[in-house]
């Protein structure tokens, strides 16, 4: 007995689509474990456990139940090591920022751009506190009251003078320049002037100058300022001359 010949696939056949390597996060976040979860990962997990622990030396208090699922989260549901999770703790203390909340939001914001690791988190925080020291430059600079930038402001900061290397002296140029211009301070305005700039190879203020002078609209305004109020040569080819006889007076 001869088998059946198998059924030849078509050669157009659909191709099932390969299931996507991470699920999206969900849109709102998971309920947070209670107590008796929160209980149980602890008394299975040993590092876990000391991680609670450590928690609590670096924020300097007794962590309530709500603030240990908070971190239990982190850890099991973004993703976060251990280890990240204390560092994170230390750079949110570090900044005057022990507050749950926010180290739950940048703990979230961690998870999303893949630091998962204790160099990875070295870097991040190296990064923050390059970006925490160019905004108190501008702060200062500027005459800003001190405060805690916006993260538009944050990224202008750091792009200023950590990438593009401007130093005090151009940042208060294009200060005045932002404030004769819009009334006061835009950080979208002055960072159009510090990206043109930078896109033309301006690095001091007398080149600043320089540029300004050479400037089509500076070209215009001087042949304005410079020219007569008056066309000597048309004023005397005009008619008002027509009556005059030479040697005639007017009275």
């Amino acid at each position: 007995v001869v088998a059946p010949a198998a059924a030849a696939v078509p050669q157009n056949a659909p191709v099932s689509p390969a299931p996507p390597a991470h699920l999206p996060r969900p849109l709102s976040r998971p309920q947070k474990p209670d107590s008796t979860h929160v209980a149980k990962r602890l008394g299975e997990d040993s590092d876990l456990a000391a991680m609670m622990q450590e928690a609590q030396m670096i924020l300097g208090k007794t962590i309530s139940p709500g603030d240990c699922a908070t971190l239990l989260m982190l850890h099991d549901n973004d993703g976060l090591p251990v280890d990240v999770i204390l560092m994170l703790l230390q750079y949110s203390v570090s900044i005057g920022k022990g507050a749950m909340r926010y180290i739950e939001k940048v703990g979230i914001s961690w998870a999303e751009e893949g630091i998962d690791s204790h160099s990875k988190a070295e870097m991040k925080i190296r990064s923050l506190d390059l970006t925490q020291k160019a905004w108190r430059q501008v702060e200062s600079t500027l005459g800003i009251d001190h405060r805690s930038p916006s993260s538009k402001e944050a990224e202008a900061a750091n792009r200023w003078v950590n990438e593009w290397k401007f130093s005090p002296e151009m940042l208060r140029l294009a200060y005045e320049r932002c404030v004769d211009a819009k009334g006061k301070y835009y950080t979208g305005y002055m960072d159009g002037i510090l990206r043109r700039f930078y896109a033309e190879g301006i690095t001091s203020v007398q080149q600043a100058e320089e540029d300004r002078r050479n400037s089509p609209r500076a070209q215009r305004a001087a042949l304005q300022d410079r020219a007569p109020s008056y066309d000597i040569d048309a004023y005397e080819r005009s008619s008002i001359f027509d009556d005059i006889t030479p040697g005639h007076r007017e009275d």
